[in-house]
């Protein structure tokens, strides 16, 4: 784990998401951390239905977490309002989704 005090261009604490079915919850991201900084770049790996695309989502902006939280450029996601964070993603993220 990464000191708390270091701030990277992105950075995501303890991030957890989890959906609720009818009967059941289920966890798919378990207390991710992930610091990256300017110039650093990663890849997320894994067999289908681990939450690559979850994690990518909270990362983006698109979804919220169940828990943790998610810094990028310090400006914390989870403080800004749908708006915000709509206006955030179109000034400081890029996306390329895959389509089937």
């Amino acid at each position: 784990m990464e000191s708390p005090s270091k701030a990277h261009l992105i950075s995501a604490r303890g991030v957890c998401r989890n959906f609720e079915t009818s009967e059941d919850t289920i966890e798919v991201l378990k207390g991710v951390y992930l610091f990256l900084d300017q110039g650093e770049m990663a890849a997320v790996v894994g067999e289908s239905g681990v939450g690559k695309s979850t994690l990518l989502h909270i990362l983006g902006g698109l979804d919220r977490p169940s828990s943790g939280q998610v810094t990028i450029d310090e400006q914390d996601l989870a403080s800004k309002s749908e708006s915000e964070l709509a206006d955030f993603r179109n000034k400081h993220l890029g996306f390329v989704f895959q389509h089937h």
